[in-house]
């Protein structure tokens, strides 16, 4: 039901906010503060969190998709304890997401130069880079959850998670760059 849903989302958003602490820490063997005052380090833990998740959703996407019998009735409606539980786990990294970009706005440029931009200043643009980030990602946290509450649109969801391959790519350039 709904309250079952809403405590899987909840549940969801805790793991993924711990994992952004703790993941960036083990990853640099406890070498870093679990809680860095720099935004350079805010933002590459950012970027670690966003690794997993999307590695995670990949994979879901696609047993979610081996599962499927490629017929339409499938990809529109066939909806499994697995489709809510990675579904509300994509909800649950968007969320996280909005948190997560508000503490490195000064990254989400990622190298723009602000020439090329229609923004005034440096700081304009990084303002409407995160006010961007922002829309994108309330429409996937509500694209996520309107696919677990109306039970419909699996398919397409599901490709939404795979969709996430580009993303592990374009971390390891963020990586680079900051």
């Amino acid at each position: 039901g709904v309250g079952g849903c809403l405590r899987l989302g909840v549940l969801w958003v805790l793991v993924w906010c711990v994992a952004h602490f703790a993941l960036w820490f083990v990853w640099k063997c406890g070498r870093v503060p679990v809680w860095p005052r720099d935004g350079r380090e805010r933002y590459r833990m950012r970027l670690c969190r966003s690794q997993v998740y999307c590695s995670c959703a990949i994979l879901a996407g696609v047993r979610l998709l081996l599962v499927c019998r490629w017929e339409p009735e499938d990809l529109l409606y066939r909806f499994s304890a697995e489709h809510q539980v990675f579904f509300t786990m994509a909800a649950a990294h968007w969320l996280v997401c909005i948190w997560e970009d508000s503490a490195c706005i000064e990254f989400l440029c990622a190298g723009m130069d602000v020439h090329l931009a229609l923004e005034p200043s440096e700081a304009a643009m990084r303002q409407a880079f995160f006010r961007k980030y922002v829309i994108h990602h309330v429409v996937a946290a509500l694209a996520f959850a309107a696919v677990v509450a109306l039970r419909a649109c699996t398919g397409l969801a599901a490709f939404g998670l795979v969709f996430e391959l580009p993303v592990l790519l374009m971390n390891h350039r963020e990586f680079a760059i900051c």
